[in-house]
């Protein structure tokens, strides 16, 4: 049998040498010990080459840089600091200089700022928020319900047994994919309860206008017992039930910044207002408390492959012109106890990016957005902003992945997940168009829809998008359903559980879609009578659709 050499480098000969004398100098001083006598002086050999290691990427969320802290100097006007290897509190915020240099620059609980053609290159961003900010309370309710799987006939209804719960303490509610498969699911109810077990409300974690009214907390409060319900309908002429997987269902509980915020909106403030003309170029920011920075009333803010990691949200904007965020990387998710990566959005609905009121020109391209609540937002109220563009990121969310609500809004070559608690992959409620992206939210644990477009909505286009939702694309509202809208859904493909297609407004046009069923899920009011719902049952032959 042919025996194959084996190469040995003049390191690694350095390196048996080295422990070989280590052995010999260890036995020796036991012998000597025995004998009562001197150990023998060791062996001294040539230490081995140095190894060169190569320098941390830019998206090392861990760099630890040694040393006291420095006050940062003054720089004049047009200067440059150099801050590789070093470590400077930000106790004030230079105008019209430049800093540069893998270093770190330490922010102040009680910062607050507004540069002007600030330039920062490189640098570490880092805030005092500590990374752990819930622990694990439940990583399974296999024990409530006393299985960890279970199939349900159809129209049979499953609850655990209470969950006791601290009512001071704010909790978060995860499910993870592979929740839920099968037909005739119906979406999981969690049921506040008294001390006794007692039902007395149910909590919605989905439910925008109940967080809006507390201040965007969207974390379960003030519940002293949880219980939590599984049901099947009774979908005619499906005769199959669900499975639920109930390890799938993780409780957490908030600590530290998450459990000691006030409950009023905080995602507005930052240690760190920028003005205009500011650029931030492969900096890392990390461990911020609140958003890591806010351009408020400035022009031509630039973040170009910035990351964010262990901030409780992303970046805002109020009143802002022309702000660019390219090829970014943020991820709002926090540490448990057990050092599993949670979704911060899980208690509040915080942003990765917040487009505020009357903004104008506002640009994200590619990147990818995680851990949020809602990844992106535009608000509409107030005087909307105007003209932002989003084109090729990564969407990973909680409950939304895209509001675009600006007036003359594109969202183009996104890229968009959901897991079960997703409501609303992306939702455009003015003038707007949305192309050439995928929705992907392939199973929900309570109401699920791909696109849903609201108030106003006058001129929409929806085109080339690929769609797995519960419902592909609703286009409803509340108070004005006589206006003609001029919305047209075109070549797009939807993979759905309840219905590819529903509106109640006038001039809808939908031409050249593919809708393809793949399976039934039974969504909670979602079907009334006023909208229109296009499926396997509706216009097969109108405009060149194929329902199937």
């Amino acid at each position: 049998m042919p025996i194959t050499p084996t190469l040995v480098t003049p390191e690694d000969l350095a390196g048996l040498s080295a422990a070989l004398s280590a052995e010999i100098a260890r036995l020796s001083a036991r012998v000597a010990a025995l004998e009562g006598r001197p150990a023998d002086p060791p062996v001294v050999h040539p230490s081995p080459p140095p190894v060169i290691e190569t320098p941390a990427s830019a998206t090392d969320d861990d760099l630890v840089f040694a040393g006291d802290a420095m006050d940062l100097p003054a720089i004049a006007p047009g200067g440059t600091l150099d801050i590789t290897g070093k470590r400077y509190r930000l106790t004030h915020v230079p105008n019209n200089v430049t800093i540069t240099g893998r270093g770190e620059l330490l922010v102040p609980v009680s910062l607050q700022a507004g540069p002007v053609n600030w330039r920062v290159r490189g640098a570490v961003i880092t805030g005092t928020k500590l990374r752990r900010q819930c622990s694990v309370v439940r990583e399974s309710l296999a024990a409530e319900f006393d299985a960890d799987v279970l199939t349900l006939a159809p129209g049979e209804v499953r609850t655990s047994a209470p969950i006791a719960l601290d009512p001071g303490q704010r909790y978060g509610i995860d499910i993870l994919p592979g929740f839920v498969k099968g037909d005739n699911a119906l979406p999981i109810k969690l049921l506040r309860c008294d001390s006794s077990g007692r039902v007395v409300g149910e909590y919605n974690p989905q439910d925008a206008g109940a967080a809006a009214a507390r201040g965007n907390w969207c974390a379960l409060l003030d519940c002293a017992a949880l219980r939590v319900q599984i049901s099947a309908a009774r979908i005619a002429g499906v005769s199959s039930g669900p499975t639920f997987d109930l390890s799938k269902v993780r409780i957490y509980g908030a600590v530290n910044d998450l459990a000691l915020m006030g409950l009023s909106p905080f995602e507005n403030q930052s240690q760190v207002y920028l003005q205009g003309g500011n650029l931030f170029e492969d900096v890392l920011f990390r461990d911020l408390r609140l958003t890591p920075m806010k351009v408020v009333s400035g022009a031509d803010n630039i973040f170009r492959r910035v990351t964010v990691r262990h901030c409780l949200s992303g970046f805002s904007t109020q009143s802002a012109v022309g702000t660019i965020w390219e090829d970014c990387d943020i991820d709002v998710r926090c540490l448990d106890d057990h050092g599993g990566l949670v979704p911060s959005g899980l208690w509040f609905r915080n942003r990765c990016l917040s487009i505020g009121h009357q903004d104008a020109g506002a640009r994200i391209t590619r990147g990818s957005m995680r851990g949020a609540s809602w990844a992106i937002e535009a608000f509409e109220g107030n005087g909307p902003p105007t003209a932002l563009v989003i084109d090729g990121t990564t969407i990973d969310a909680v409950h939304y992945g895209v509001s675009n609500n600006a007036r003359q809004a594109v969202t183009r070559n996104v890229s968009i997940s959901l897991g079960p608690l997703g409501y609303v992959g992306a939702e455009h409620n003015l003038t707007a168009s949305f192309r050439d992206s995928t929705i992907s939210m392939p199973e929900a644990a309570m109401q699920s829809y791909g696109l849903a477009h609201a108030n106003d909505m006058s001129v929409q286009t929806v085109e080339r998008v690929r769609v797995t939702a519960g419902i592909g694309a609703q286009f409803y509202s509340a108070q004005d359903r006589q206006t003609v809208r001029a919305i047209r859904v075109q070549d797009c493909e939807f993979a759905y559980t309840h219905a590819a297609l529903s509106w109640n407004v006038p001039g809808v046009t939908v031409k050249g879609n593919v809708g393809r069923r793949t399976g039934y899920y039974a969504m909670r009011d979602a079907d009334v009578s006023a909208l229109r719902q296009l499926s396997a049952s509706g216009l097969t032959d109108e405009g060149g659709n194929k329902w199937t």
